[in-house]
């Protein structure tokens, strides 16, 4: 009985924040194609010839926010990776002779939280900050046919640079010179979690970053990057 009643309680206490936040909704995307043109020498590669794809560049979301008032917002975000160029929702074709093994519409971000004066608190499958700090943010290709992910120059994967973490407790500082960004998640035997410290001012950016998959592989990783802008160049 105490636990149906739990649940009826905090079933209750999420469909009213729900209804709250439909006031304020932002629909976002976009859509990109490019043309890309292989030849690779490797056997068995799959990749020789011109292709027509979407190369993960599209989007789909939704964003929903609530003013609670005192300096408080709530929010919830869904987004999904929209291919373009082919609407398989099974698996969708890659380079000519190949299948990138992804459904034509995938789930990216998906969370709810509350933002202050603290920072941001959210739950759900979230963005790595391993993922977003330096690694993709620099790559000028990123998400096309050049990009350094999956092709040796960066680490793909959910504990690299491509993918989502689900299941995590995520906390973001507010802006400043210096920010935080962690995301943790609970297991049975130990919380696997990501982590980064940025200092960005003057044009100068430096970073150290790291991951830690300690639920199924004992995975880490640790990086350390940063930028300076001079002009318009970076």
């Amino acid at each position: 009985m105490n636990k149906k009643l739990l649940a009826v309680a905090v079933s209750a206490a999420l469909v009213a924040p729900a209804a709250a936040m439909a006031g304020e909704v932002t629909v976002y995307g976009h859509a990109q194609v490019e043309v890309a043109s292989y030849s690779e020498d490797s056997p068995g590669s799959g990749k020789d010839g011109v292709a027509v794809e979407d190369n993960a560049r599209g989007r789909v979301g939704v964003k929903a926010s609530e003013d609670l008032g005192n300096g408080l917002k709530s929010f919830a975000q869904f987004e999904f990776k929209a291919d373009t160029t082919d609407n398989d929702t099974d698996k969708s074709s890659a380079a000519p002779g190949g299948t990138d093994g992804n459904a034509s519409l995938t789930g990216r971000v998906s969370q709810v939280g509350l933002k202050g004066g603290f920072g941001s608190v959210m739950l759900g499958n979230l963005k790595s900050p391993y993922k977003y700090t330096g690694g993709v943010k620099y790559d000028p290709f990123v998400t096309t046919s050049l990009q350094a992910r999956g092709n040796g120059g960066m680490t793909s994967g959910s504990k690299g640079h491509n993918g989502f973490v689900k299941n995590m407790v995520g906390y973001a500082s507010p802006k400043g010179p210096v920010t935080v960004g962690v995301i943790y998640g609970p297991t049975e035997n130990e919380g696997n979690f990501a982590a980064d410290v940025k200092y960005s001012a003057g044009g100068v950016e430096a970073f150290v970053a790291a991951y830690d998959d300690g639920d199924i592989s004992d995975y880490t990783a640790t990086k350390v990057g940063g930028q300076f802008k001079s002009g318009p160049h970076k």
